[in-house]
């Protein structure tokens, strides 16, 4: 009973936070109040106030409006990467765990090759074959994180495919695509869920990290990463414009990595 009562506020704290990012996310032009693009140099570099919650930075923008979008734009970018990735890693994963000896191996090193870059180096090295950009980001983060989850779905699949009620359909006459559609993909797809939950948290970073560095979305567009950026050489004055940004990026990630663990205690429970 304690540790149930210990675990409403936390509880709390979580919805609360995917609530706003959710609200953010789907109409930002109710929650801002001022245009995020809108620059007023007489205002610049004003503290928090009445006007400005969150002041404003150095071309008199309001941080509280760019934050708020910033919000549609690095979620909306982090679940589109993780859609890509949890597609193509599907796909993989499927065709590997149902494939002959020869093609599995054959997938399975190639994803053991993709998978020895880490995530953030490899987005870089696409982008930067490509430009920056959304739609760069969206590909090359998606493509850096593939292996992640068609390595889950391979293994899951192998174990499904030698299960009994498997085994069953198969003397029915199914073809692959009937049998991999009805019975396997259905299985294998709880973990994914799972994976993909804490991915997002993971992608939302990620992006952060490659506006950062200047490789993500490109300015004037609002988005956390390069707020923080914007904001890293006035910390001393106007720490505002990069603590907010980062605050918000904190309890995001931080948020949806303790949903997913929660998914994923309950996928791992007894009933399970």
């Amino acid at each position: 009973m304690t540790a149930h009562r210990g675990s409403r506020p936390a509880t709390l704290v979580m919805t609360a936070v995917l609530v706003a990012a959710a609200a953010a996310v789907a109409a930002p032009d109710l929650l801002a109040p001022h245009d995020p693009l809108g620059a007023d140099p007489l205002d610049a570099l004003s503290s928090p106030s009445f006007d400005h919650p969150l002041g404003t930075d150095q071309l008199g923008r309001d941080v509280l409006s760019r934050l708020v979008h910033g919000a549609r734009r690095s979620i909306g970018l982090a679940v589109l990467a993780t859609g890509l990735a949890v597609t193509v890693g599907t796909f993989v994963g499927l065709v590997a765990g149902m494939s002959p000896r020869v093609v599995d191996e054959a997938v399975s090193r190639l994803l053991d090759v993709v998978a020895s870059f880490p995530t953030l180096l490899l987005a870089l090295t696409l982008i930067a074959f490509v430009g920056p950009g959304s739609g760069s980001v969206v590909v090359a983060l998606g493509s850096a994180t593939v292996p992640h989850y068609a390595r889950v779905v391979r293994a899951r699949t192998q174990v499904v495919r030698r299960s009994e009620h498997v085994a069953q359909a198969r003397t029915l006459g199914l073809s692959s695509t009937v049998l991999v559609r009805r019975h396997v993909l259905p299985q294998v797809l709880a973990p994914v869920v799972v994976l993909a939950t804490l991915g997002v948290g993971g992608a939302v970073l990620a992006i952060a990290g490659l506006s950062f560095v200047g490789m993500g979305v490109p300015p004037p567009a609002p988005e956390w990463g390069s707020m923080l950026a914007e904001g890293r050489n006035t910390l001393a004055h106007a720490w505002w414009i990069s603590v907010f940004p980062g605050i918000a990026l904190v309890a995001l990630v931080i948020t949806v990595s303790a949903l997913g663990q929660r998914l994923q205690g309950t996928s791992n429970g007894p009933g399970s």
